[in-house]
């Protein structure tokens, strides 16, 4: 039988549970962009988070070629986080992200990038390393 004070005292000791919303969240380490003002530490309020997951690919294996099917992994499959940030009126907030995108292709309204050789548009895509940053979390005090 489970005692609702044993299992308080064992959250507290944890530190209490993570909170799923409402918290700071930080960008660094960004070196382009569409706009260099961007480059610095950027901190941002979070409404919600929906952390990642990991799973595994698996395949059947026999043991011998006959017997029993053990699955066993063989790749592993990280999925997206899914983040909502609070906005401000005057929308640095959205230019940010705006900037950052543009830091990875250099996208149009029109729905393309650039026009190949057939006349046809194309994705242009820029190093990873030129617009890879570090994400943070942290709670307010």
């Amino acid at each position: 039988m489970m005692n609702i004070q044993n299992l308080k005292s064992t959250i507290s000791n944890y530190g209490g549970l993570a909170k799923a919303s409402k918290f700071y969240v930080t960008i660094t380490g960004r070196r382009r962009g569409g706009n260099a003002g961007f480059e610095r530490d950027a901190q941002f309020l979070c409404d919600t988070a929906v952390l990642p997951g990991i799973s595994f690919q698996t395949t059947e294996v026999r043991q011998q070629g006959y017997g029993n099917v053990d699955k066993r992994p063989y790749m592993t499959m990280f999925q997206d986080i899914s983040t909502i940030f609070l906005c401000d009126a005057k929308g640095e907030v959205i230019n940010y992200f705006h900037s950052w995108f543009r830091g990875i292709t250099n996208f149009n309204e029109a729905g393309g990038n650039s026009i190949n050789n057939e006349g046809l548009r194309v994705n242009l895509f820029n190093y990873p390393e030129e617009y890879w940053a570090t994400v943070r979390n942290s709670y307010p005090e």
